[in-house]
């Protein structure tokens, strides 16, 4: 979202809260104070006691230690209590319906929702006590089977480990953010993803495209993974799964052990990499997943 797009937001929600169109003329200011002072400004109508936007402020880092402590405490949040956070990413724009079906589905005083923009939704919870990344994983699936199932919208939802502290969901809610690229450019099979089940994706994204090219380059020359075929990239998986076991991912594929082989070898030919080498495999699959990086445009 632009910061034209954000003003508009902003106005929107002025005059959501005061029945009152406003614009702006001859504004002296640049584009972020212009931000800053509209922010202020539907701040100090809604008020401090205003929980939904307290919880934007807070996870996208707007606050300081003393203000959210403060802040706070005038909303009798409960220190050192846990809190779950789940971020939902809509492939289209979503409507009121939907925060109207996840409020039924969160309905206690504990829950609350951030609008994060037209696409994307944060759901908070505070907890009685802490709840394991399975339980999380559980929750989050939960979320998508209800918008998928009652709103007929496809979603992917992305989650962290449980917060300990309302104070740390700012680093919460950025490791979920993060979990949700990893995990559409690593893991497009899946919908639901976990910062901490990213594996290597997680390592791969924070290094350098140069890195990745030159790691590629170093092990394969000239040749781009990205060309490997969909058969050979299947076979590939296969292997990686039945723990570079030939027997095995055979029987996986019905395939004969000798054409099995033959693939293997011409894999080789292709790469340079012998996959039965635990060593050549390790590679491999680094470089499958630089190339998906690159890919993907990150």
């Amino acid at each position: 979202m632009d910061h034209n797009e954000q003003i508009e937001q902003l106005l929107e929600e002025l005059y959501n809260e005061t029945g009152m169109r406003f614009s702006i003329e001859d504004n002296q200011n640049d584009t972020p104070e212009t931000l800053r002072r509209l922010t202020r400004l539907l701040h100090r109508y809604t008020g401090d006691q205003n929980k939904g936007f307290f919880f934007k402020e807070l996870i996208s880092g707007e606050l300081g230690e003393d203000e959210m402590i403060r802040r706070g405490r005038r909303l009798r949040l409960k220190e050192d209590a846990p809190w779950l956070l789940l971020y939902i990413s809509f492939r289209t724009s979503y409507d009121t319906e939907v925060i109207s079906v996840l409020s039924s589905l969160y309905a206690s005083a504990g829950d609350h929702m951030v609008e994060e923009d037209g696409e994307h939704l944060v759901v908070l919870r505070q907890l009685r006590s802490p709840i394991s990344d399975s339980d999380l994983a559980a929750a989050a699936r939960q979320v998508r089977d209800v918008i998928e199932s009652e709103l007929m919208m496809s979603v992917d939802v992305s989650y962290d480990s449980c917060c300990s502290d309302y104070k740390h969901l700012h680093e919460t809610f950025h490791r979920a953010k993060a979990a949700m690229e990893i995990g559409r450019m690593f893991s497009s099979g899946s919908s639901i993803y976990g910062y901490h089940d990213m594996g290597l994706g997680k390592l791969i994204y924070t290094l350098p495209e140069e890195v990745c090219r030159e790691f590629i380059a170093d092990h394969m020359g000239d040749f781009d993974p990205r060309n490997i075929d969909s058969e050979t990239k299947h076979t590939i998986e296969v292997f990686f799964d039945s723990g570079l076991s030939i027997a095995e991912t055979a029987r996986e594929l019905f395939v004969h052990r000798n054409t099995l082989v033959y693939r293997l070898e011409k894999l080789e030919k292709q790469t340079g990499l012998d996959i039965r080498s635990f060593r050549d495999a390790v590679i491999l699959e680094i470089a499958l997943l630089m190339a998906q990086r690159d890919t993907t445009g990150h």
